[in-house]
């Protein structure tokens, strides 16, 4: 290692030594619990200032209050409250994933794909060729300037269509970098 690496493992996560104290269990539910307070708070003030649900607000603060002090005087029942809210977002997920994005997908991609194949349209390019052309796509060399500007390529539509043999050079008059 370079000298300096003590330096810096000092200030940094030295990812290959475990932990020297692992964090108790009872600390990480009492973070979690201060977490999930501070969330619901900021709900119960969006729902009561923002949205002007006086009581929606007032029993979403209550709770709130609930998950804090099961958190620091009740750790054990806290991590029942905690697994249970854990596997209900599990759940809410897998329902939300099976309600939303499944009919999202059918009722938006699968008419834009079947009206692209009915234009003949291939925005991916994901036709086969003949084997006598090859898929390198050219691009135009950019001066250093491009390069720092727009640090990702930037499509060559032009240069997408073109067909160049297998076997081919490259043109270099073009500008061509391959």
């Amino acid at each position: 290692m370079p000298p300096t690496a003590p330096k810096v493992l000092q200030v940094t996560w030295n990812w290959r030594q475990p932990d020297p104290e692992p964090t108790a269990p009872r600390v990480r539910l009492r973070r979690a619990a201060v977490t999930q307070a501070l969330v619901m708070v900021a709900v119960s003030a969006g729902l009561q200032y923002g949205l002007g649900h006086i009581l929606a607000g007032r029993i979403v603060a209550a709770l709130a209050a609930v998950v804090l002090v099961l958190g620091f005087l009740a750790p054990a029942i806290y991590r029942h409250v905690h697994a249970f809210g854990q596997s209900l977002g599990r759940f809410v997920g897998t329902c939300l994933t099976y309600l939303l994005l499944v009919p999202f997908f059918f009722l938006f991609f699968l008419p834009v794909a079947l009206w692209l194949r009915l234009r003949g349209r291939d925005p991916l390019h994901r036709k086969f060729r003949d084997s006598q052309w090859t898929y390198w796509v050219s691009r135009t060399r950019q001066t250093a300037d491009q390069n720092i500007e727009r640090l990702f390529l930037q499509e060559d539509r032009e240069a997408r269509g073109a067909l160049r043999k297998v076997g081919s050079l490259p043109d270099r008059s073009a500008g061509d970098p391959s």
